[in-house]
This record gives structure tokens, sequence and C-alpha cells, in this order.
């Protein structure tokens, strides 16, 4: 069993792993976007997709 001090150190670094992988992806979106983005020039914009996706919605009885 680990003791108190050790447990906490352990709950302590592996906070900070998360912290670091998720700055890591963080970064990576970044890169992407300053890049253009991923999904290229012929990519819809999301907010017609969602707009899209609430009109089919609508149209079924279901809010989106």
């Amino acid at each position: 069993m680990l003791t108190l001090p050790l447990a906490s150190l352990l709950g302590v670094l592996r906070r900070r792993a998360r912290w670091e992988r998720n700055r890591k992806l963080l970064a990576g979106i970044e890169r992407d976007l300053a890049e253009g983005g991923p999904a290229g020039e012929d990519a819809p914009d999301a907010a017609a997709v969602l707009d899209r996706g609430g009109a089919a919605a609508r149209a079924v009885g279901r809010t989106p």
C-alpha cells in the first residue's frame, strides 16, 4: 500500500502527464488551424453542417 505522501505525489504526476498530453494536443490543433486546417478548401463550413443537422432534426420532429 502506498503511503499518503507517495500516493499524493503519484496523483500530481498523473495530472501533470494528462496536462502535458492535452498541451501537445492543443499545440497540434493550433498548428493545423494555422496551416488552413486538415479539412481542405472544399470542406463545408462547420456552421453550415450544424445548420443542416438542425434542419434535418426539425424535419423529423426532434429538436437539435
